[in-house]
């Protein structure tokens, strides 16, 4: 009986993880699609919607040297979902000690997400938590999505949603 070939093997498990490995999905791209018909929340001339059920907060915050954004904020079930327009070029550095990838979205807007170890929830019996920053490049600001979540896979599934609502408002 013959083996398979190494670049057989090598080549059906690209394969089968290229689905995995792809940043928009189906589910993305659905959500999308929501958010260009009626985005929930209109910042800076960006408009974006927040995962349905997530009780939200609007604040004022300042970071260091910069503008006082608005920072629209949405918990449940321990996820956390952190929404903000900037000014400017995205930068790719908001989650720290993270390794940023850079590509262009299913719709050519410039596109970086990274992950990485979150800060601790401190009010929940498992204070463990991931990051992940999905941001997405408008015409002088650019949409930035944080979400802190228990595992690495609803941060990454949960930011890549909000930040697929993405819209310029008109």
């Amino acid at each position: 009986m013959r083996q398979p070939m190494p670049t057989l093997l090598l080549a059906a498990a690209l394969a089968s993880a290229a689905p995995a490995l792809a940043a928009p999905t189906k589910a993305v791209a659905e959500a999308a699609k929501k958010a260009a018909a009626a985005p929930e929340y209109v910042e800076k001339g960006i408009g974006f919607s927040l995962p349905r059920g997530f009780p939200v907060a609007e604040h004022q915050e300042s970071e260091p040297g910069g503008d006082a954004d608005t920072v629209y904020v949405a918990r449940k079930d321990g996820v956390e979902v952190r929404v903000e327009v900037e000014d400017g070029y995205l930068d790719c550095k908001e989650i720290l000690d993270a390794k940023p990838r850079l590509f262009k979205a299913a719709d050519g807007r410039e596109t970086c997400e990274a992950e990485a170890k979150g800060p601790p929830d401190l009010g929940a019996a498992n204070a463990e938590r991931r990051a992940a920053m999905v941001s997405v490049q408008f015409p002088g600001r650019h949409l930035s999505v944080i979400v802190f979540a228990v595992d690495k896979g609803t941060a990454i599934r949960v930011a890549r949603q909000v930040a697929a609502t993405g819209v310029e408002a008109k």
